[in-house]
């Protein structure tokens, strides 16, 4: 049996120039912690109303309650059974605003309502990649942030727990 050997860069010169752009009328699945964040204050037992206090309340967190919410995301991760990478860029947060800019859009967005899934994905995406196998970081710097990606697989698990805002 052969296997698929990856070529340097993807058989292009080094730094080649790469460009890919959003089609309209696609998809975009962003995770943000601002909208879950009572949710995941329910996870963590402490009242959280926004971004602000979940990431007050993970840095004040007893090890033992941020140990049990580790465990929690790796079981809730594992059974999605998610292979290979995905593309994941910035997603300025609109998600307050579902007025006459998003009907404008050329996407429509979608923001997971479950804790657990944009838990996961913050914390295991790097810089612009979301590896499945890579490990969890509950650091503020991985939180604070709103991803997007127009990946079918994680648009797939999003639009499953919530609606499709336009």
């Amino acid at each position: 049996m052969t296997q698929a050997v990856l070529v340097h860069n993807m058989s292009m010169r080094p730094r080649t120039h790469i460009a890919w752009r959003i089609e309209p009328g696609c998809t975009i699945a962003c995770f943000d912690l601002a909208p879950v964040a009572e949710a995941v204050g329910v996870l963590l037992e402490t009242p959280c109303a926004d971004r602000q206090a979940v990431l007050r309340a993970l840095k004040l967190d007893s090890p033992s309650l941020r140990n049990r919410l580790v465990r929690r995301l790796e079981d809730a991760w594992r059974p999605i059974g998610f292979r290979g990478a995905a593309l994941v860029f910035p997603c300025r947060p609109t998600w307050r605003r579902v007025g006459e800019a998003n009907r404008k859009a050329k996407a429509s967005r979608v923001y997971a309502r479950d804790p657990l899934l944009v838990l996961n994905v913050l914390g295991r995406a790097g810089s612009h990649l979301l590896l499945p196998s890579a490990p969890l970081s509950l650091d503020t710097p991985h939180l604070e942030r709103c991803l997007g990606t127009t990946d079918p697989r994680l648009v797939v698990l999003e639009t499953d727990t919530i609606g499709v805002s336009r």
